[in-house]
């Protein structure tokens, strides 16, 4: 999870995506050109960074990309583990 304010490049989530694990990120700088949120290179989920960085709309922002990961990852899960 990388909560930025500003992302240049971003080689800590290239570094994730060649070991096949999404992130969680701001729509911001790298993470926007390298961060895929649907399709066929899919591989995280970006949340837009607001104005007002402290705020509960901020909050509010991020909360609900994390709970949209965590629900496609439990989705995930269950179908490989469905018969164990």
């Amino acid at each position: 999870v990388f909560p930025s304010f500003f992302e240049p490049c971003g080689l800590v989530q290239k570094e994730m995506h060649a070991m096949g694990v999404p992130t969680l990120a701001t729509a911001t700088g790298g993470f926007n050109d390298t961060i895929f949120t649907t399709g066929p290179n899919w591989n995280g989920f970006l949340f837009p960074r607001l104005e007002q960085w402290e705020s509960e709309e901020q909050n509010k922002e991020i909360r609900k990309e994390v709970r949209k990961a965590v629900t496609e990852f439990n989705e995930i899960l269950s179908i490989l583990y469905k018969d164990k």
